[in-house]
Parts: structure tokens; C-alpha cells; sequence
């Protein structure tokens, strides 16, 4: 099961490395899709999150954003 499973993430992490990695820039992954987006900061050379407003409804993410998480 666990071979199986590792075949089968290396076909999106492939994809991922190969194609759509290379072709991200700081315009993409800083780009904000509405006013309710968090993002990155970047502080010294170091990426630091922004966190929701807990009062406002879930906000859109910026690619920087997701990619922080993984």
C-alpha cells in the first residue's frame, strides 16, 4: 500500500517540480485576488504569513500563501 501511494505522489509532485515551480514569480506569488487576501511579508529575507481577521469571513490566498503552508 505504502509503494503505491509514494508512485502515486510522484506524478504530482513531478508536475509540480517540472513545470509549475520554475514558472512562479514574486508578481504571481505576491498577487492578492481580492481586498479579503493574506499573503506573504517578506522581513529580512525571511517570508512571514499574514493571518485573517478573525471578524471578517475566510479570506481569499495568495500562491505565496499556500505554498508557506506546505
Amino acid at each position: 500500500m505504502r509503494k503505491t501511494l509514494l508512485q502515486q505522489l510522484e506524478i504530482p509532485w513531478m508536475l509540480a517540480t517540472e513545470y509549475y515551480f520554475p514558472a512562479l514569480t514574486d508578481e504571481l506569488i505576491h498577487w492578492k485576488p481580492s481586498s479579503n487576501a493574506v499573503g506573504l511579508t517578506m522581513r529580512d529575507g525571511a517570508a512571514f504569513p499574514e493571518w485573517p481577521d478573525e471578524q471578517n469571513q475566510l479570506p481569499d490566498t495568495t500562491a505565496g500563501w499556500l505554498l508557506w503552508h506546505m
